[in-house]
């Protein structure tokens, strides 16, 4: 600064120096991700986030079809979600340097899976049989896409040792054995997860032995 005053001492005058410091600029995202992949009716979903290149104070707001939730914590949970609703997550920054000042995340389209009602009837090749006569009792269950199907045969309220295929032979059963088959399986959204089927009711004929008597005319 230079001064126009007679008496100025000095008449030059120098500031002190600023040397400027230069900030990166940051660049913030946010993914989020959800559990468990497949969601049945009723089921708690819980999202988690993925952040980058947040300030030294982020804060998060959570989104169902573009409406806030309140929810501003790092992860979101809901068990009332609906097939089509659309989740995100706002990424808030307010340092100087980071940007987008506001981060949205990838969108988590929900698809929620219908209940699933399994059943399961047996028959057999023969209800009445004689002693020791072999019996094939057979399974069927629906819906025909339910994974990895498990089968229990019972005779008489006990479990047979064995007998868990859909498919059920023995020789062994007395007059009045009761037979049913347990189900279950492990497909997602299951209903009823166990369920029992039909009850046959087996008789046993006593063995004739055949008498023939003859006669003679005189």
């Amino acid at each position: 600064v230079t001064s126009s005053a007679a008496c100025a001492i000095p008449a030059f005058a120098t500031s002190n120096v600023i040397n400027p410091s230069l900030t990166a600029t940051i660049t913030a995202s946010i993914s989020i991700s959800a559990a468990p992949a497949v969601i049945c009716q009723g089921t708690t979903v819980t999202f988690s986030s993925t952040v980058s290149g947040t300030g030294s104070a982020p804060s998060y707001q959570w989104l169902v079809n573009g409406i806030p939730t309140g929810v501003t914590s790092t992860n979101f949970a809901s068990s009332n979600l609906s097939s089509g609703d659309v989740i995100t997550c706002q990424l808030f920054n307010s340092d100087l340097c980071v940007t987008p000042s506001v981060a949205l995340s990838n969108p988590i389209v929900i698809f929620i899976t219908p209940p699933v009602t399994q059943s399961i009837t047996i028959s057999a090749s023969a209800t009445t049989i004689c002693p020791g006569n072999p019996v094939t009792f057979t399974a069927n269950y629906s819906p025909l896409t339910l994974l990895s199907p498990s089968f229990q045969w019972i005779v008489n309220g006990n479990r047979v040792n064995g007998a868990t295929s859909s498919s059920f032979t023995t020789s062994t059963l007395n007059n009045g054995a009761l037979v049913v088959c347990e189900f279950s399986s492990q497909s997602p959204c299951v209903a009823n997860p166990t369920v029992t089927s039909n009850q046959l009711l087996i008789t046993v004929s006593q063995n004739i032995t055949p008498l023939v008597t003859i006669t003679a005319s005189a």
